[in-house]
């Protein structure tokens, strides 16, 4: 599962009880044979939300079910553009009408809610798993090279939890037992650059536990980016392979840790990051 740290510029405040996605417990039904169109999913939601709706179909398991409001204002007073996965082509009408309870008044509709999260674990959950997509890694940017960045924060942060890989030329140093019981080093690349010209938010880096890889976006691959800035994210990044995330006793996915706080608390350009991150960061990227 990936783990991400996310940025949001200013923007009108979201309606309360109305979250944009519902993530499922756990992922994973096959879909067998259809009881929905695209077109009854829109009159379903339609009838029971009293809005406009539209609907698309995706194949996202991490977020199943993606809601926007048409326009400011709650989804019942503005619509919704929705974008659900394909696995609702085969959910019972109560199902989509538990949904549209929820877009209409939010997690209030406990027993919809219920009905909707207890359907979507289970359909999900039964799908078969995905084949794991093969990934060009591209760690040299045009400002910024993220091996050296990381081998940086881990020789001045992580020098006794991740094993570093000699440099080009240089023969291992150290016991072999001492780096055997450290952790492999994430593979580093720089994401997919994304072709929206405006930038309402902005996914900094993410670390995929299964793959051991951490994505950096794009954007901070400047020379307005300051280095420091990206090291932090580079830092932060890491922290996720040495604290996995994990269920608290309600199934909500925690994935910032006590231990996990505590420790960036303690990296010594954390505060300087977040005040350039609140600071500056926009500012730079509106920049062309």
């Amino acid at each position: 599962m990936g783990r991400t740290r996310t940025v949001r510029a200013a923007a009108p405040k979201k309606p309360r009880g109305h979250p944009f996605f519902c993530q499922p417990r756990d992922l994973g039904f096959g879909l067998g044979t259809l009881m929905q169109t695209t077109a009854t999913l829109t009159a379903l939601l339609r009838e029971t939300l009293q809005a406009p709706v539209k609907v698309e179909l995706g194949r996202s398991r991490t977020r199943p079910v993606q809601a926007k409001a048409l326009r400011p204002g709650t989804f019942a007073q503005a619509g919704v553009a929705l974008r659900l996965h394909r696995v609702f082509l085969n959910a019972p009408d109560e199902i989509i009408v538990d949904m549209g309870q929820w877009l209409k008044v939010g997690r209030r509709a406990r027993q919809a809610c219920a009905r909707l999260d207890a359907w979507m674990h289970g359909a999900l959950e039964a799908l078969p798993p995905t084949a794991p997509r093969q990934v060009t890694l591209r760690a040299e940017g045009h400002a910024h090279h993220l091996e050296d960045l990381q081998r940086e924060v881990i020789e001045a942060e992580f020098p006794d939890r991740f094993a570093l890989p000699p440099r080009e030329g240089e023969l291992p140093l150290g016991d072999p037992a001492d780096s055997a019981a450290r952790l492999a080093c994430p593979s580093m690349t720089w994401g997919r650059a994304s072709t929206r010209k405006r930038i309402r938010s902005l996914r900094l880096g993410s670390y995929v536990s299964e793959s051991n890889l951490i994505r950096i976006h794009p954007h901070l691959d400047r020379t307005t980016v300051p280095a420091r800035f990206v090291r932090y994210i580079v830092f932060h990044e890491h922290l996720h392979a040495l604290y996995p995330s994990h269920k608290d006793p309600a199934g909500r996915w925690v994935h910032h840790t006590r231990a996990f706080r505590q420790r960036e608390a303690r990296y010594p350009d954390y505060e300087w990051a977040l005040r350039w991150e609140r600071d500056q960061l926009f500012r730079v990227l509106a920049r062309r």
